[in-house]
């Protein structure tokens, strides 16, 4: 990564007035999905010739999209193989070197490649029999299942690992699906007898208890879900209505900042005769493999991801803040807002105010224009304003960004001041937000280009030691941390939490519990499925627009959308 940030246009701040529980609320109403247009007819995908009375399913590549594994069903024997993509052409299939005597299926790669879990029959102990399934009321011998996991190493694959009885609870436990931070999704049955969905977070390594998925109908059987490699939506089969009897539909849903939506079917385009599934996602999310009539198929589903609640976003004030500007802090009246505008060989602060409903041209504030200032956001109550620069303390051209702070006065501003040694501590700071109480989040750019959100709490008017966020380190590349007010949830940008193809920057929440972290979700838009570069996350002051900035429309803006 470069030693420099990106563009500070492309950071957005908040100033909060303390209605996090009002934000919370209309957040995850506001962002339900709501399935829209169908996707286009899907075609066969054969990657190679099998034998007659052989067949494929299970697709699951590897995120270059160059390998692929399946499981190859030969009478009654269920083997995972492998192909390579050599010359435009799949490659003639190899079993892996973990498989081949016992029941071996729908096997899933981790989103980054490195580990692979699968479904097997072996006993959990050597020398102990093929387990014996109990399902679809009858008792199924050597077709029981458990879910092991394998490591990637120098020269392979690791010995299988049988995962934990939090996971393996009885013998009916197949399917499983990876999510980036290992969230384990999966279907097992439970008292009644019938295949339902399951969700296990991983916790310093280890799945330690595994609970019944949040969007799983227990009066339905559900199975076969895929993840999306951030954790967003989930696509899996079920009979709930409107399946008609004897039949599954296919149905998503969608992880809006904590809540799941209701599974929306997803039509005939992913189950054209009704009997889809081991459904699987791409690596870039934007193709559905499954199997259905006794052979794999492909549908892009672009269209049916692309929809929600939020209708597509408009730009913000274009007369006032320019292409290439920062988007906006405003004063907590609504008043005054200020933001950085690119001036010569540097960037400065501009100032601007609402008089008779109209924005007043923007003018340099007094204290910036000699320095390249920076990401400039107001405090909550607007007393002072913080912002990155690389003036140096002894006026000397400085070789690194620091958070300064200058005071709101009745006439003007005060002079700038240093943020002290406990916060600027040598590296690279910038996109600083503050919480109601006065801690600063903010981008920290180590001497190592390492990129991580860091926060410092203030106590009595003092900050405290540098705090790294636990959910944030460098290989999720995160940026432009939003606190709410009372820092019960953090907004960010990353360009590291999706498919490992995509390395955009799409907007994520993240709530606290104490001092550990849910699992970060990314926030959709309607529209959100044409590429972009998005970032720079704000909350309005009154909790009914959200603000993020966007390359959306070839060019760096920042853009708004009410929030319902």
């Amino acid at each position: 990564m470069p030693a420099t940030p990106r563009s500070w246009y492309e950071r957005l701040y908040d100033n909060y007035d303390g209605r996090s529980l009002v934000i919370r609320k209309r957040l995850c109403v506001g962002l339900a999905v709501a399935l829209l247009a169908a996707a286009p007819a899907p075609v066969a995908f054969t990657p190679f010739p099998i034998s007659a009375g052989s067949h494929l399913q299970d697709v699951s590549f590897t995120p270059d999209g160059q390998t692929l594994y399946l499981t190859q069903i030969d009478d009654a024997k269920y083997t995972i193989v492998k192909s390579t993509l050599q010359n435009g052409a799949w490659s003639s299939p190899s079993v892996v070197p973990f498989s081949g005597h016992w029941r071996d299926l729908e096997e899933v790669l981790s989103p980054d490649g490195q580990t692979m879990v699968f479904a097997s029959n072996r006993p959990a102990e050597n020398g102990g029999q093929p387990i014996t399934g109990t399902y679809g009321g009858k008792v199924r011998p050597g077709r029981g299942g458990n879910l092991w996991r394998v490591r990637r190493t120098a020269d392979g694959w690791s010995a299988p690992e049988r995962l934990p009885d939090s996971i393996n609870a009885n013998t009916n436990t197949f399917s499983p699906a990876l999510a980036a931070d290992g969230t384990l999704y999966f279907m097992r049955t439970s008292d009644d007898g019938h295949f339902h969905l399951f969700v296990a977070k991983l916790e310093d390594g280890a799945y330690r208890s595994s609970a019944l998925a949040p969007f799983d109908d227990s009066s339905h059987s559900s199975f076969d879900p895929t993840v999306a490699s951030d954790g967003s939506f989930v696509i899996f089969s079920s009979n709930r209505p409107p399946a008609k009897p004897g039949t599954n539909g296919v149905f998503i849903s969608y992880d809006r900042i904590g809540t799941w939506t209701t599974p929306a079917d997803m039509g005939p385009s992913v189950n054209p005769n009704g009997d889809t599934t081991e459904a699987r996602l791409s690596p870039d999310g934007r193709s559905l493999y499954f199997s259905s009539a006794g052979a794999i198929w492909c549908s892009n589903i672009s269209a049916l991801l692309g929809a929600s609640s939020l209708p597509a976003p408009a730009i913000f004030a274009p007369n006032i803040v320019r292409d290439n500007d920062s988007p906006p802090s405003f004063s907590p009246d609504g008043n005054t807002l200020i933001y950085a505008r690119s001036a010569a060989n540097r960037d400065e602060i501009v100032e601007s105010h609402l008089a008779g409903g109209m924005w007043s041209k923007p003018e340099a504030v007094s204290f910036s224009g000699r320095w390249t200032d920076m990401d400039p956001v107001f405090s909550p109550d607007g007393s002072y304003v913080v912002f990155s620069s690389d003036r140096p303390p002894g006026g000397v051209p400085g070789k690194t960004a620091q958070l300064w702070k200058v005071s709101r006065l009745n006439d003007g501003w005060g002079e700038p001041a240093l943020l002290p040694a406990t916060i600027n501590d040598g590296a690279f700071l910038v996109a600083p937000s503050l919480a109601s109480d006065g801690t600063i989040y903010y981008l920290h750019i180590g001497k190592d280009r390492a990129h991580q959100l860091y926060r410092a709490r203030l106590t009595n008017g003092t900050y405290g030691t540098l705090e790294a966020l636990s959910f944030s380190t460098p290989a999720t590349h995160d940026y432009d941390p939003a606190p709410a007010p009372d820092q019960s949830f953090v907004i960010f940008a990353s360009s590291g939490r999706g498919a490992p193809t995509d390395k955009k920057r799409h907007l994520y929440i993240i709530f606290a519990h104490g001092d550990a972290w849910s699992p970060a979700t990314r926030l959709h838009y309607d529209g959100d499925s044409t590429p972009s570069d998005d970032a720079g996350p704000l909350i309005g002051r009154d909790g009914t627009t959200l603000y993020f900035s966007s390359d959306r429309n070839g060019s760096s803006n920042a853009w708004t959308l009410p929030i319902p």
